[in-house]
């Protein structure tokens, strides 16, 4: 038999299960023309009949049609499981949502707040993915981005929303009699772009460098230096402490963005209406 024969064996299971060609017609969606040329093809595959009728003039099985009920109806159990199977991977993925970010923003501001969502959206699973490098929604990689700045590439592939800005401020270790005797935790590669690797660079006394602002946190609490961190990152945290004076740089503004062709996607709404109830000052 070949292979694009397996799906005429839904049109036997019909007839053999009404005893007629109106009745499977209708199991079908089809018409009775359809069912009558899809049995006769499977019969001419097969070399032999299949139904024929009784004297009611219901249609009942041949010979060959008993041998065969067995594999026709295996074969309807097997379809029926694949297609659910898709149905089920079409549900979790969407109800699956990959937030992507940088690791100080991930560790320290939504892993303490997860919590909320799941207890009010017990079927969403949120993948966090925490990356210094920007993940590539058009490709993908992630299904929504917190980023430090409105986005300036993917056009109207993307959507963005403000969400709030990120105070910095210097921070010592808390055990730290002088901390003015501590050197700096400067920012370099990828971050040199950003306030924080700009004023890096324009400093003398900077005694190493990170590529993110959550290895700077740990480098501080390890008594390794000073460092500017976002000051909602750091609360709760006793192993640092804030040091007096303005912050060397400015406020930077987290923005959430997502693909545009998935706004009405459900586990984006109710992760975007989360994320907007998160302090971020």
């Amino acid at each position: 038999m070949q292979d694009h024969d397996w799906d005429d064996l839904k049109y036997l299971l019909a007839v053999h299960r009404t005893g007629r060609l109106s009745a499977a017609a209708l199991r079908t969606a089809t018409n009775e023309t359809t069912v009558a040329r899809r049995i006769r093809r499977l019969e001419a595959d097969l070399g032999g009949a299949l139904l024929q009728r009784d004297p009611s003039g219901r249609f009942e099985l041949t010979a060959l049609g008993i041998e065969l009920l067995p594999l026709a109806e295996d074969t309807e159990r097997a379809q029926q499981a694949i297609r659910d199977a898709a149905d089920h991977s079409r549900d979790s993925q969407a109800m699956t949502l990959r937030i992507t970010s940088v690791p100080i923003i991930v560790n320290r501001i939504l892993l303490p707040s997860l919590a909320g969502l799941r207890a009010t959206h017990p079927g969403l699973q949120v993948d966090l993915l925490p990356e210094a490098r920007t993940l590539d929604l058009t490709a993908h990689e992630a299904d929504l981005a917190l980023r430090f700045a409105r986005p300036e590439t993917g056009g109207h592939a993307l959507h963005a929303r403000r969400l709030g800005a990120l105070r910095f401020a210097a921070f010592a270790p808390a055990s730290a009699p002088r901390p003015e005797t501590l050197g700096w935790i400067g920012y370099a590669s990828p971050s040199t772009a950003t306030p924080q690797a700009q004023w890096s660079r324009a400093r003398t006394d900077i005694a190493f460098t990170v590529s993110d602002a959550e290895t700077a946190l740990e480098s501080v609490a390890h008594g390794l230096g000073r460092a500017l961190l976002p000051v909602r990152a750091t609360l709760g945290d006793p192993r640092l402490r804030a040091l007096p004076g303005p912050a060397p740089i400015h406020d930077r503004e987290v923005w959430m963005v997502w693909r545009a062709t998935e706004d009405d996607r459900p586990a984006l709404i109710q992760s975007r209406d989360w994320l907007s109830t998160l302090s971020w000052d």
